[in-house]
């Protein structure tokens, strides 16, 4: 009976772990990138406008907007050549992306 307790704790806490926001420390990151950019009392938008990209991106587009969060050009380059992507290719994506996280994060007209 205590390994079926132990074998259901490891299984829930497994399922917990992977359930989890892969993404989440980068929102967090792009959330107060955001707020020092927008000024300090936009986080709350910040973290809005992170979800939703993070939303509206797949994993590659993600990735680039991450390198360019970090300011990292050279990085950025390196990712867009190992998977031999074309960065022109998510312009699209992100200004869309973008586009929507604006109108549904913009802080409502008091």
């Amino acid at each position: 009976m205590k390994f079926l307790n132990v074998f259901i704790i490891t299984i829930i806490s497994v399922l917990l772990f992977a359930c989890g926001d892969s993404r989440g420390a980068d929102k967090e990151e792009f959330a107060a990138a955001w707020a020092e950019e927008m000024g300090d009392d936009s986080a709350e938008t910040g973290a809005c406008v992170a979800d939703a990209m993070s939303d509206a991106l797949d994993d590659d587009a993600w990735a680039l907007v991450m390198f360019e969060v970090r300011d990292d050009q050279e990085g950025g380059e390196a990712y867009v050549a190992e998977n031999e992507l074309v960065a022109e290719d998510f312009e699209e994506q992100f200004e869309s992306a973008l586009m929507s996280a604006m109108e549904g994060c913009a802080p409502e007209a008091g």
